[in-house]
């Protein structure tokens, strides 16, 4: 998908080429900022002063039936006290518009950011001494992690009578970053519509789409698609020069399809007290993990046939000389130290009554769980209404309401996101231009498809030869949905100071409170964010 991506971000470089006339824009950005909550965290606020400066280059031109824009923005950004957060950030953008004939046109467009997530402790992957992927514990290090974004989005339009015009859309959006706990996640989407001028000031329409989302697997969580069919009928009114109203509103079906995890995905979890019956080898491939080539069984090697009777207990079993034994239950889910068939080099388990007995616990029994795929399919009403207002002609009020599907983000599953947004836009005179904005936004998994998961309740026996833990062995479903709520209000002050300076305030209050915001990560917090920067834009060069 993304060499579909790159294919287009290509094109929009070498079309231009054939233009005869180009402009470059080269300008230059700096600004000072103070952050109160540079890690976004709830209960331990770090506020921190920083530096952000970076040039822009911007190619455009447009000919008789051409238009195009490229842009290319790198952004340094420098810490007081953090230093190990400066990092440089990429913005790049590539937009082509051919016009065919007096009816029929296209549009293509690209738009790339590889930016960073700040956070406290190496949350990248890390590797073991038999080379597989485990996740650090975190520490005090601070870090930032790379995020990519890419959206790439083809439009068609042909105007079928003056009155009457068709648009169809495909675009294609990526998501990825370092951190473990982030699910990558990309999405294919096409919609089309049809809207009718009724007269000079109504307009009706009519539309479908479809979207495919697909999460890659993460720590606790295996892979998903969500498939999404919307049906819309539009319709936009003038009330005069002033006031313009505009509604989308319709059905949506989404489908979401868990699949199984597989034996690198299902943990261990140690649970109430369940009969069950069968022989070792059967344990394993009801928890879907394979059978190892050596089985033991209270430290004794064993054949998988043996039989597992009530009362036996199945606990992670490394034999203490294993060179890879440290990092069987590093990865983390939940907080809790995670045991994984993939990070052992021998993934054995024992059935030891006799040891449950003497930790206290009493009596265990292996629970016989089959972790299968899980699906779930509902219907929402999505809805787009947008209510725009000019007090004058220097003051602009906008208001609008969105329910749709949220898109590829760092969110570990498929949501449905409401946003309110207001906006005011005021330029009192030829050098100031002033802007206050509202938005409230809630996010919650669309649906009601769980993670498949476990952990483990740590308890060592001191001085054995295996590690041991307390309980029954489970793979278990837990219901860990997305449920987030933003809001934020800013304001921003600009002003002229020359034909080509700027010098602008911007002053930002943020306040997430999320029950789930990413795989196995809730990220509630409040932050407050000022800056004050100057951009000099240079005169454009003419080729």
């Amino acid at each position: 998908m993304l060499r579909a991506s790159a294919f287009l971000t290509c094109v929009c470089f070498v079309l231009p080429s054939l233009a005869k006339a180009v402009d470059l824009n080269l300008s230059m950005a700096s600004s000072v900022g103070y952050d109160n909550n540079v890690f976004r965290e709830k209960n331990d606020e770090s506020g921190d002063v920083s530096f952000r400066f970076g040039p822009t280059a911007r190619i455009h031109s447009i000919e008789d039936n051409l238009v195009y824009n490229l842009s290319y923005n790198p952004v340094y950004e420098k810490f007081v006290d953090f230093g190990d957060l400066d990092e440089l950030s990429h913005f790049i953008f590539g937009g082509i518009e051919y016009q065919f004939n007096d009816r029929t046109s296209i549009v293509l467009t690209n738009r790339f950011s590889l930016t960073q997530s700040l956070n406290r402790g190496p949350l990248v992957a890390e590797k073991d001494l038999a080379g597989d992927e485990i996740q650090e514990v975190p520490d005090n290090e601070v870090r930032r992690d790379d995020v990519y974004l890419n959206r790439a989005l083809v439009s068609v339009q042909h105007s079928f009578t003056p009155h009457t015009v068709g648009q169809f859309d495909v675009s294609y959006d990526y998501f990825d970053s370092d951190r473990r706990n982030t699910a990558k996640n990309n999405a294919i989407g096409a919609v089309g519509s049809l809207t009718h001028a009724l007269g000079a000031r109504d307009r009706i329409g009519a539309g479908a789409s479809f979207d495919w989302h697909r999460f890659d697997a993460v720590t606790g969580q295996p892979e998903s698609d969500n498939f999404t069919y919307y049906l819309f009928g539009s319709w936009a009114h003038d009330f005069g020069k002033d006031t313009e109203l505009s509604v989308r509103v319709g059905p949506a079906l989404i489908h979401a399809q868990q699949d199984a995890p597989g034996s690198d995905l299902v943990d261990l979890y140690f649970h109430e007290d369940v009969e069950v019956s069968g022989t070792l080898a059967d344990a394993y491939d009801d928890l879907g993990l394979q059978v190892p080539e050596t089985v033991y069984v209270n430290g004794m090697t064993t054949d998988s046939s043996e039989p597992v009777s009530p009362g036996d207990v199945l606990v992670p079993f490394v034999p203490a000389a294993s060179p890879t034994g440290a990092n069987c239950f590093q990865s983390q889910v939940q907080g809790q130290p995670v045991f994984r068939q993939a990070n052992c080099t021998l993934n054995n388990l024992i059935t030891d009554p006799a040891t449950a007995g003497a930790i206290g616990n009493g009596p265990k029994v292996l629970l016989s769980s089959d972790a299968g795929d899980d699906s779930d399919t509902r219907i929402a009403v999505f809805a787009e209404v947008m209510l725009s207002h000019n007090w004058t002609p220097k003051l602009k009020t906008t208001a609008s309401y969105t329910r749709s599907d949220s898109g590829v983000s760092s969110l570990g599953a498929n949501t449905i996101a409401d946003r309110v947004t207001l906006v005011n836009f005021w330029t009192p005179t030829q050098r100031w231009n002033l802007s206050v904005r509202g938005d409230w936004l809630q996010r919650e998994s669309s649906n009601d498809v769980t993670n498949t998961f476990g952990a483990i309740e740590p308890g060592v026996v001191a001085g054995a030869d295996v590690v041991q833990f307390t309980g029954s062995l489970l793979a278990e479903s837990f219901d860990d949905s997305v449920d987030t709520e933003y809001w934020s209000v800013s304001g921003r002050a600009a002003y002229r100071v020359s034909r080509r300076g700027t010098v602008t305030l911007r002053v930002t209050y943020q306040n997430q409170d999320s029950k789930r915001a990413s795989t196995s990560t809730n990220s509630s917090f409040e932050n407050v964010l000022a800056s004050l920067g100057f951009r000099y834009d240079f005169d454009p060069f003419h080729f």
